[in-house]
Parts: C-alpha cells; sequence; structure tokens
C-alpha cells in the first residue's frame, strides 16, 4: 500500500508519541515511486522534530510478476538504493540501513548484475552472495559521493 504524510504523521503520534529519536524504525520500498513519493514523507516527519530510523528495503518495491514467478532486477534495486540515500540526505535525513533479502547460495533469482545458477526460493526472489554486496557497496559509494561533496 501507500502511505501519505498526514497517514504517516498519524501513525509516528501513535507509535512514538514522547517523539523518542530513534525510536521508530521507517522501512521504505516503493520502487520506482521513490523520488514522487519519499522526500514529503521525510519532510513531514523531519519538520515536526521527528527522527525516525529510515532504512531502504530496495527489493520488495521492485518485485514484478514474470509468469509463474516474481522478478527482481538488480538495475531497479541499485537505482532505488541510490535514490535513498540521495533524497535522505537533501532533505536532511540520515539515510540509516538497508533491508535485503539474500541467499548464501549462489541462485539467479534476481536477474542482472553477478548471477548465479538455479532458483531454490519457494516465494521471493533473493540476491546471491555477489549481488548483495553489489547493493551494499552501492550504498555505502552513495554515501561517501555525498560526504565527499
Amino acid at each position: 500500500g501507500t502511505i501519505d504524510a498526514d497517514e504517516l504523521r498519524r501513525l509516528a503520534d501513535l507509535l512514538d508519541p514522547e517523539r523518542e529519536p530513534g525510536r521508530l524504525t521507517l522501512i521504505v520500498r516503493m520502487g520506482t515511486d521513490i523520488g514522487s513519493r519519499l522526500p514529503a514523507l521525510m519532510r513531514a516527519l523531519r519538520q515536526e522534530g521527528r527522527a525516525p530510523l529510515w532504512v531502504s528495503d530496495p527489493l520488495h518495491g521492485n518485485t514484478e510478476r514474470g509468469g509463474p514467478r516474481k522478478v527482481r532486477h538488480l538495475t531497479a534495486v541499485l537505482r532505488e538504493v541510490g535514490d535513498f540515500v540521495a533524497i535522505a540526505r537533501s532533505e536532511g535525513v540520515w539515510p540509516g540501513g538497508l533491508h535485503l533479502e539474500m541467499t548464501p547460495e549462489d541462485v539467479a533469482e534476481c536477474t542482472g548484475g553477478l548471477e548465479g545458477q538455479g532458483w531454490t526460493s519457494a516465494c521471493d526472489p533473493r540476491l546471491n552472495p555477489r549481488q548483495a554486496a553489489e547493493v551494499v557497496r552501492t550504498f555505502v559509494e552513495a554515501l561517501r559521493r555525498r560526504d565527499a561533496a
């Protein structure tokens, strides 16, 4: 589902009435809509003096149906990670981390990047270790780019 700034404020009031920094963890899973939706949400809470932990889940928002199986494209995942960091920094919010679905197996469940072979998931496509490392590297490089600026 989607959430707007007013609904997010109401939820934050219910879950964190004392506005304790770090009390709330908000996991962002927006896919290609991240640029049009996330800034207003971050801004709404920051303007109220709230400091939740913002975490990117770049896999769930980039899940598509591809025949009998779900599909996730690594290029979309990497783009969302970079966009998440850029948006957070532009809104004066710390990009707090990543939530990833991965396996130690050398699978090819997510397409693109350093694919392995085979599919063993009973549900959602997972990153293999090389793909997960690529996502983390993208996150760290996005943080460093901003720090160097």
